[in-house]
């Protein structure tokens, strides 16, 4: 229902032939995209080699 009351008016468009328009920005898509890419390879590594996981400076690179 939130997400009902907080959409843009005209924030999706029927196109001609059938299909459905949903306006966005890359930019949204692109930092959706890096925060998985980094929680991806966090866990792989984690699993991987748990020393390498528990050190400060893997924690750093991480955040930033």
């Amino acid at each position: 229902m939130a997400g009902f009351l907080l959409e843009r008016r005209n924030a999706a468009a029927r196109l001609d032939d059938g299909r459905l328009l949903l306006k966005g920005e890359w930019t949204s898509l692109l930092l959706v995209v890096v925060i998985f890419a980094t929680r991806y390879a966090s866990a792989v590594i984690a699993h991987i080699d748990p020393a390498t996981a528990a050190g400060d400076s893997f924690h750093f690179v991480v955040a930033l």
